[in-house]
């Protein structure tokens, strides 16, 4: 048996490429997600999930449950920021390098520059607001990440299989990565078809054991979630339209694929689930996919001359089959339901055109007619490669800032709205608290109204979503030390006792009814 430090050893024998890659993403990610790893910076649902890991088997997440369940046993599922974010950098990093080896990038600037663009996404810093499950989900990604390269890799059957089995294991944690594995998948065909040294019958070949790959791993994902849902005797919920997946019509289908092309002109008309937040990320993204139309209109026109007809039409179907792959999550789920975590195949509107760039600049080597016009829009795809990076990692951190100063403000509210609940005459500590109505005070101070209107990243909340949307009874008890029994349960109440009260914060909203401290926060419909 091999000794510790022998194994720590083989170290060495890892391809500098990869080291590179993981060390990069891995200190990027650190240093960009610092702030959200140094405090506690709580979501609606972390409320819930202080020591848990979340929905899972009514949600069609049983891999998640399976494996929050077993760590749930040997050491609680405590929503600790920088344990669990660490972790869940640490795989990202271990996903950068299985991107790069899916994408066959021997290029360790371009390696460095796609795993710096995984790590500094928005759905990186969404992911980490939920805390309590964001490394399960950076785990999907391996997961993923595994299963393309697995199906990728070879024509053997027992590869098909295991990858296959990868992507249903990733998608019984998070559904919404599916797409980056489809978006993958077609990249990887873009790229055999520009270097033109493959026949149509190849790439035809290549595109179905793809996809192939992804249907088995799609149907066994299905099979093994009804196998679960009998084993807990649960049924789905609605949560985000997760029971609808496989329930669509095809006039519906159509309508989602249409809408898979809209998502590209909404990038550039609105802040894209938080992606494209002004103008000068949108201007980067804009001359990043033109860029990338520009080099692929460049090497057809060369692949025509070479009289590669067939090759070069199989090139753009790959290519207007890839927004559909990109963004197939409006297939999945209704777009009523969508937010940022389930973007992150768009991610790969970044890392393509610099891989795209490199992989021609390689081709035109060889064929010793190397292009001074590619050289220049290599420096462009470079320049706003770096400069998205940079924005989304300042992006992420003014996130994480009005995270903290709405915190901050829920904090004093809550603690305000305790001093008066013990400032009322005949108070007791063993008198129920209830709650009435939803939260609709007119006097919360939105911080976004002045600072962050460009911040619309999925799972970091403004002010008046963390003031009035929070759950209050755990708010209070967590982070205000107030343990006093809150309910919303009203059904005891005589309805006249609390019916004409003024609503919070109007005085007259708190008082003492049957021996219950009443909060009436708005009407009852």
């Amino acid at each position: 048996m091999k000794e510790p430090v022998e194994i720590l050893k083989k170290y060495d024998s890892i391809p500098k490429i990869y080291r590179y890659t993981f060390w990069c993403t891995f200190l990027i990610g650190m240093v960009t997600h610092l702030y959200i790893l140094t405090n506690k910076l709580p979501t609606f649902d972390d409320m819930l999930c202080l020591n848990s890991f979340g929905g899972s088997f009514s949600l069609g997440r049983w891999f998640l449950g399976i494996l929050g369940l077993v760590k749930y046993k040997i050491l609680g599922n405590y929503s600790m920021p920088m344990l669990n974010g660490t972790l869940a950098i640490f795989l990202i990093a271990i996903f950068a390098c299985l991107v790069n080896a899916i994408l066959e990038n021997d290029n360790i600037l371009v390696a460095m520059l796609a795993g710096g663009m995984l790590v500094v996404f928005p759905t990186i810093a969404g992911n980490l607001s939920f805390m309590f499950t964001g490394y399960y989900y950076s785990f999907a990604m391996v997961l993923l990440g595994g299963g393309v390269w697995l199906i990728k890799s070879g024509k053997r059957i027992w590869r098909l299989t295991a990858g296959s089995f990868l992507l249903t294991l990733s998608l019984a944690i998070y559904q919404a990565y599916y797409p980056l594995a489809i978006g993958l998948f077609l990249v990887i065909l873009i790229l055999d078809s520009v270097k033109g040294d493959e026949s149509v019958q190849d790439l035809l070949k290549k595109a179905f054991w793809y996809f192939a790959g992804l249907v088995i791993g799609l149907l066994l994902y299905f099979l093994l979630n009804q196998f679960w849902l009998k084993i807990m005797h649960m049924g789905m919920t609605s949560h985000k339209g997760v029971d609808q997946m496989s329930k669509m019509s095809l006039q519906e289908l159509l309508g989602r694929i249409s809408m898979t092309y809209r998502a590209f002109l909404r990038m550039f008309t609105k802040n894209y689930y938080g992606m494209t937040g002004n103008i000068w990320i949108k201007l980067a993204i804009g001359l990043l996919l033109m860029s990338a139309i520009f080099i692929l209109i460049k090497r057809s026109a060369s692949m025509i001359v070479q009289k590669k007809h067939l090759e070069c039409a199989l090139l753009w179907v790959f290519v207007l089959l890839l927004p559909i792959g990109i963004h197939s999550i409006y297939i999945m789920v209704n777009e009523r339901y969508l937010y940022t975590l389930m973007i992150y195949a768009d991610v790969l509107l970044f890392i393509f055109p610099i891989i795209l760039c490199d992989k021609i600049i390689r081709c035109e080597k060889i064929e010793g007619k190397i292009s001074r016009v590619m050289g220049v829009v290599n420096w462009l795809v470079t320049i706003m490669v770096i400069f998205s990076g940079i924005f989304y990692v300042y992006l992420n951190n003014a996130a994480y800032l009005e995270a903290e100063l709405s915190l901050s403000a829920a904090k004093s509210y809550y603690t305000t709205l305790i001093t008066q609940i013990k400032s009322q005459e005949g108070y007791r500590e063993d008198m129920e608290v209830v709650l009435i109505g939803d939260n609709r005070d007119g006097t919360v101070y939105e911080i976004s109204e002045d600072f962050f209107q460009d911040i619309d990243i999925g799972g970091i909340y403004g002010t008046d979503r963390i003031v009035k949307g929070i759950d209050k009874e755990r708010f209070m008890k967590y982070y205000c030390g107030y343990d006093q029994n809150i309910t919303t349960d009203i059904s005891g109440l005589v309805e006249e006792s609390w019916l004409s009260m003024p609503c919070y914060p109007n005085d007259g909203a708190i008082k003492i009814v049957e021996n219950k401290i009443i909060v009436k926060f708005s009407e009852v419909e």
